[in-house]
């Protein structure tokens, strides 16, 4: 298992052991924020929701909304709202009572978000939760547009007497999480189109060069990246699984993981990044 504090890129060169499952994690300190923080972004926006939107003024603000994010400015954006940063995405959970009250729940959110539903939020709609996630779909990255629309939809849950949480702690089946699968190839150009064609996938918005990332279509399936290999290797598996927890949540995963059997491997760079491996075995 291995699990890093901030999310690395998309397909990093990292080396990893039999069996591994990859948690990664975002932890954001206040006293390393990123260019783009709370305080001034609620105060650019309030200025904007004020004023009168003329042309110039109307393209300044759409441009501002379409920028996208550092890991630690979304991050802290967000966290005390009961959101977390996930490769790429916000991610929340709203507990409901039955599947009937979770669509009432997510119709109201979509009228809360207007034109903008369609392109950044996705909802997952069980008896028991909603599953919201916001991300600019042509960006596969978010914006501060999806910063104000997590701000816009903890509010509107709040006011339907529900709450936006990780589900961290809560008793829960487990918190927030995305998976991916990571395949190591000596070709990637050569694999990538197989695993392209078996699993129905599409390339990754802003991504279709021969080495990028693949993601099903629809939301569902878990996003597969290529790791370069440098040289045939035949005592360690070709996939890997990558878990990405949030930062709150890591160290009790962690625990289970090698409470269940689990071994740590290296934490030489912890908190950063610390793999460890896992009994389970990928193939």
């Amino acid at each position: 298992m291995k699990y890093f504090s901030e999310p690395l890129p998309r397909s990093p060169h990292i080396p990893h052991t039999i069996s591994t499952l990859v948690a990664r994690i975002s932890r954001i300190p206040l006293s390393a924020m990123g260019s783009i923080y709370r305080p001034r972004w609620r105060k650019r926006y309030s200025y904007w929701a004020r004023s009168p939107q003329t042309g110039t003024a109307a393209a300044c603000k759409d441009a501002y909304m379409e920028q996208v994010l550092s890991r630690r400015a979304a991050s802290d954006a967000i966290s005390d709202q009961g959101w977390r940063y996930l490769l790429g995405a916000l991610r929340t959970s709203v507990p409901v009572g039955s599947l009937a009250e979770a669509v009432e729940v997510v119709g109201r959110l979509v009228a809360e978000c207007g034109d903008d539903a369609d392109g950044h939020l996705r909802a997952d709609l069980r008896s028991e939760r909603v599953v919201l996630t916001l991300q600019s779909m042509d960006q596969a990255a978010p914006t501060a547009r999806d910063i104000d629309l997590a701000h816009r939809i903890s509010a509107t849950v709040r006011n339907l007497g529900h709450r936006t949480e990780p589900e961290i702690g809560t008793g829960a089946p487990r918190s927030v999480q995305l998976v991916e699968i990571a395949v190591d190839a000596l070709d990637i150009a050569a694999v990538r189109p197989f695993w392209k064609a078996v699993l129905g996938y599409a390339d990754e918005a802003g991504a279709d060069g021969p080495e990028d990332p693949i993601v099903d279509p629809v939301g569902q399936g878990p996003a597969m990246w290529f790791q370069q290999m440098d040289r045939p290797r035949t005592d360690r598996n070709r996939i890997h699984f990558d878990v990405c927890v949030p930062h709150d949540e890591a160290p009790r995963r962690i625990e289970a993981a090698l409470a269940a059997g689990g071994r740590l491997v290296s934490a030489s760079r912890a908190p950063a990044f610390s793999p460890t491996s896992r009994a389970t075995r990928l193939a």
